[in-house]
């Protein structure tokens, strides 16, 4: 059964969107912050977070988080059959992502990805960690769909506030991920258990 695997905060609430509109689906998350995963509604849950670092750091320290964690990340993501992967790219899952989309990569699992980018208002630093993200993405040949927010949100009212668009984002990118459930098993009818 394809799994959605929310990572960090934004991925997070994707799922947990996806487990209150849309049930029915085999949802796991992956996520830094413990206060964050032990509300989420995920199935499946792994924490990987320790103290964090300066803000410029966000992409290394997801990089960091996610080596660091990778035998129990590994261990965790091993018995799913293919998975398709829900992140906001911006902070620290812009390198959580990476390197676990590689370790699943070694697996032989299938996946896909579903990222979004940031807000232009959200400042150059943080659209240059999502930047870096996805080029390490597609050197690994992942089959990403990247969303940018502010493009997928324009048409809201300028009097929509900022978490009516994350809101709205999120909805966006669940329909992604559900669209995308079921990938696998019509492209190779063989691998279907």
């Amino acid at each position: 059964m394809d799994t959605i695997v929310g990572v960090g905060g934004c991925g997070v609430r994707v799922v947990d969107y996806i487990a209150r509109n849309t049930p029915g689906f085999n949802l796991a998350a992956i996520e830094k912050e413990k206060s964050v995963l032990d509300r989420s509604l995920a199935s499946h849950k792994l924490f990987i977070g320790e103290e964090g670092m300066s803000d410029s750091e966000l992409f290394y320290f997801g990089v960091y988080l996610a080596e660091k964690h990778r035998k129990k990340i590994i261990s965790f993501l091993r018995g799913f059959q293919a998975l398709v992967f829900v992140a906001g790219f911006g902070q620290t899952s812009s390198g959580m992502l990476p390197v676990m989309a590689a370790a699943v990569n070694d697996l032989g699992i299938p996946m896909k990805a579903i990222v979004s980018i940031p807000f232009g208002f959200e400042g150059k630093l943080c659209a240059a960690r999502a930047e870096r993200g996805i080029s390490v993405l597609q050197a690994e040949n992942i089959d990403m769909c990247v969303l940018s927010m502010g493009a997928e949100t324009a048409w809201l009212s300028k009097f929509a506030t900022f978490r009516d668009a994350m809101e709205k984002m999120d909805e966006i990118m669940a329909r992604r991920a559900v669209e995308a459930v079921g990938w696998e098993s019509e492209a190779h009818p063989d691998n279907r258990k």
